[in-house]
This record gives structure tokens, sequence and C-alpha cells, in this order.
């Protein structure tokens, strides 16, 4: 085996993905079923995580930004970028402030934040601003077709 392909395996091993939920389940019912895509992770090395946000609601973010993220102390990427449908969520900004608030809180050292495609508003813009402040680590920030309001420019 050649040193690409058991790098490639290391990646994916440190890597979780969670599924979008095509179900639209809601409250307790996904929350149960983050437990179970989550109950395997190895939390301490999870160093990138894939969260389809838009497909989760509020209460699904904070679960995972509580149960997971916060726990997930070598966590480094973070990807949030799949848009599913074309209504945006009204909870968008609040669900990825929640994730934000976890990595701030517990000091990760995130250098890739993708929150493509999602819609972000003006409430988005001032929690990115805010996670901005207190992360010194991010080389990389992704916010393409992110819906930002006509205020945004001026709260980054």
């Amino acid at each position: 085996m050649n040193s690409v392909n058991l790098k490639d395996q290391l990646e994916e091993l440190f890597h979780f993905t969670c599924d979008p939920n095509t179900e639209g389940w809601m409250f307790e019912i996904a929350e149960q079923m983050l437990d179970e895509f989550t109950w395997k992770l190895d939390k301490d090395k999870t160093h990138s995580i894939y969260f389809p946000v838009n497909t989760w609601g509020l209460s699904s973010c904070n679960w995972l930004a509580e149960n997971c993220i916060a726990k997930m102390k070598n966590l480094r990427y973070i990807y949030m970028n799949e848009k599913k449908g074309d209504d945006p969520r009204s909870d968008m900004p609040k669900s990825i402030a929640s994730i934000l608030r976890a990595c701030t809180d517990n000091n990760l050292q995130i250098h890739t934040l993708d929150l493509s495609n999602n819609f972000l508003d003006d409430d988005g813009a001032v929690s990115i601003n805010e996670y901005l402040a207190t992360n010194s680590t991010l080389d990389t920030l992704k916010m393409n077709n992110c819906g930002l309001g006509v205020k945004s420019p001026a709260l980054l």
C-alpha cells in the first residue's frame, strides 16, 4: 500500500459526514437520529465534519453543537455547504451561530469554514463577525451564494 492510499484512509477515518435530513425529522426524533449517526464517532480524533445544516432544524444543530462539536478538540475543518430545496430555513442563521459558538466556547482551532449555499441574511453576518473576532486560526472562509442581507457588508 502506498502512502497516498494510507493518507486518504486516515483522512476518511478522522472525518465525519452527516447524512442530510431527507426525511424531515424534527425535534426529539432528529436528535435521536443524530445520536445514531454519531455514537461510534471518536470525537477526540475527528478533525473534519461535513454537516448539511440546511436540512436539519435549530434544535438538531444545537444538539450537534453541544454533543459533538464541543467534544471535537482536534476539529479543524467544518463544511456546512449544502443547500436542499429552494426554500431557505428561517432558523439557518441561528443554527450556524450555535455551531460557531460551540467552536468559540471550546477554543477549537478551525482552519477552514465553508458556509456556502446557506441563507445567512444579516443575522448570519453578525454571527460570522462575532466568530471571526475570536478565531485567529481561520485560513479559509467560503461564503458563496449565502443570501446575505443588504446590511451584511457593514456587519462583517
